[in-house]
């Protein structure tokens, strides 16, 4: 009964792993979407202020596969029923062991998927927890980057501007060459 219940709960964590990790690629794709938004109107505000580019493309954020949870089942149907056998006879227990089984099991069901679903809601969190981290040291990476471009003085734009473009036309050369 116990494997039986243990080889369910396994099958339908794995059965529903895309159900149980949704949110985690709701908020990765909103992250995304916010990220570039910032992104986008901060290389505008950029190029309008200080007529350099602020190149603002990144990959995109990734976060560990969220592993399976370790499904486990206690020992609640393990009774040592056998010790009876002596006292009387198996036959006459049957059916009394029997409806002790039934009244655990829907209560087993119940705590198993419970804890199972406990288990996964608090991967998914650790995972929307790792991306949000991730999101907010990119944010923090744009806006130091904007911090020591306003810093600079303004003598120093023409020669960032002089850089990428040389930078731009050596990629156009190297990009070239290998189509």
């Amino acid at each position: 009964m116990k494997t039986v219940l243990l080889a369910r709960l396994e099958n339908l964590s794995q059965a529903k792993r895309s159900e149980f990790l949704r949110p985690l690629a709701d908020v990765q794709r909103q992250y995304l979407r916010l990220l570039q938004n910032f992104r986008d109107r901060l290389s505008e505000q950029v190029m309008s202020l200080y007529g350099v580019p602020l190149r603002t493309t990144e990959p995109e954020i990734t976060v560990d596969a969220p592993r399976t949870p370790d499904v486990k089942i206690g020992r609640v149907f393990d009774h040592n029923w056998e010790l009876l056998s002596p006292l009387l006879p198996m036959g006459l227990l049957r059916g009394a062991v029997l409806r002790r089984f039934q009244r655990k099991v829907g209560d087993e069901v119940f705590k198993n998927l419970s804890r199972l679903t406990s288990q996964w809601e608090e991967i998914v969190n650790a995972a929307i927890a790792q991306l949000q981290r991730e999101a907010e040291r990119r944010i923090e990476d744009l806006v130091s980057t904007v911090d020591r471009l306003t810093s600079m003085p303004a003598s120093e734009a023409s020669s960032i501007r002089a850089d990428l473009s040389r930078l731009d036309a050596l990629a156009r050369e190297i990009g070239g060459g290998h189509e």
